[in-house]
């Protein structure tokens, strides 16, 4: 498997996992109805990030000279063009097109943003990488 669709994969079961969970947390109960929501959610984020992570690397090939010791300006503008074009994507879909929203906007962006951390950490494990968020 790629490092992509590894990322991807992690990135679908903690989104919709964790949009469950604060279902229930919250004491709304998980049934036929919420579940299938918060998978169809799960679905949109991994996909999302498949997808931007092909299309990211086209968008930064611009010189950067910001690079440091701790971090390189490309890695973060990577990064920030995944989250906007991937959790854009993931929460419009799932909102607009689906109407399968079970949690509030600014939970489920929060969801997006630990997914993707969360599944760039989990592919770089599975590909023997060095464990590197923005380096």
């Amino acid at each position: 498997m790629s490092h992509a669709t590894i990322k991807a994969f992690s990135a679908a079961v903690f989104a919709g996992s964790l949009d469950a969970y604060l279902l229930s947390s919250k004491g709304v109960p998980l049934n036929s109805v919420t579940v299938p929501r918060s998978l169809t959610f799960g679905a949109l984020v991994g996909g999302s990030f498949l997808v931007a992570d092909m299309i990211a690397p086209e968008m930064t090939n611009i010189k950067h000279n910001g690079n440091t010791t701790f971090f390189s300006a490309k890695t973060i503008e990577h990064r920030l063009i995944e989250l906007s074009l991937g959790g854009g994507t993931a929460l419009a879909a799932n909102r607009f097109i689906f109407k399968a929203s079970t949690s509030d906007l600014m939970t489920q962006a929060a969801i997006v943003g630990a997914a993707n951390f969360l599944g760039e950490y989990m592919a770089d494990y599975m590909t023997s990488q060095p464990l590197s968020y923005f380096a």
